[in-house]
């Protein structure tokens, strides 16, 4: 009941909004114009919300199949980099780490992961800094997705309170993401893990079930499909 509610405010909201919008391009004072302003942005921060609250109540099926996940999580994180999240104080890499990083999972909930958990790390880095994905084998039959962020980080009760729906730390958000990243793991038969501490940022881990790997079509062989370069994790102290 509570996600058909929210489906039917979407439309009235995006009204509401179209109309805002016209208003400011017209002739308004300069005391009206900010507060047009304001407006616009809370209609978007509702539907952000809404649009959220769907995506947990009604997530819709859920297809895993064979992954190659850091060549996935590449692809996303190339759409991510020119989004308006992003800014030329921050940068995102993904590497590879040991092992097979074929896993069984449902690729859109993934790339939703990586949405979600990238958006935060951005958002927990206001004045720039570095994420890190990385992905990697974990004893033979899981495989373990890491972002790892360099932001202000989380103290003892703000990591308790994680994982709970509408418990968001940034104002912008919907407090939903890391909740739908939590049903996501539980979905794949996996689980997830975070560590952080104030000032010394954050990382959030995804374990998943491995795959093998699937054979390119046609090669009559049982071996895996050579995955596309990535970056390499750097040597133990290397950087700051």
């Amino acid at each position: 009941m509570a996600a058909g509610m929210a489906h039917e405010l979407r439309n009235p909201l995006a009204a509401i909004s179209g109309c805002v919008q016209v208003i400011g391009r017209g002739p308004i004072g300069a005391e009206q114009r900010p507060l047009v302003e304001v407006a616009v942005q809370e209609t978007e921060r509702l539907n952000r919300i809404i649009r959220d609250f769907l995506q947990y109540a009604r997530p819709g099926p859920f297809q895993a199949a064979p992954v190659e996940l850091a060549g996935l999580m590449e692809e996303t994180a190339r759409l991510f980099r020119k989004s308006p999240d992003m800014s030329p104080r921050h940068r995102v890499v993904v590497t590879r780490g040991p092992g097979s990083t074929w896993a069984r999972a449902d690729r859109d909930r993934m790339r939703q992961v990586f949405w979600n958990l990238a958006g935060n790390a951005i958002k927990a880095m206001p004045e720039g800094g570095l994420l890190t994905v990385q992905v990697s084998g974990e004893g033979g039959d899981r495989v373990l997705l890491s972002f790892a962020d360099e932001g202000h980080g989380m103290d003892t009760d703000a990591l308790r309170r994680y994982f709970q729906p509408f418990e968001g730390t940034f104002r912008e958000g919907s407090g939903l993401g890391a909740a739908i990243v939590y049903r996501i793991a539980e979905e794949h038969g996996g689980r997830v893990r975070v560590t952080s501490r104030p000032g010394r940022g954050s990382e959030i881990q995804l374990v998943l079930p491995a795959a093998p790997p699937l054979a390119e079509p046609g090669d009559g062989q049982d071996g895996a499909v050579a995955p596309p370069p990535l970056a390499s994790p750097a040597p133990a102290g290397a950087g700051s």
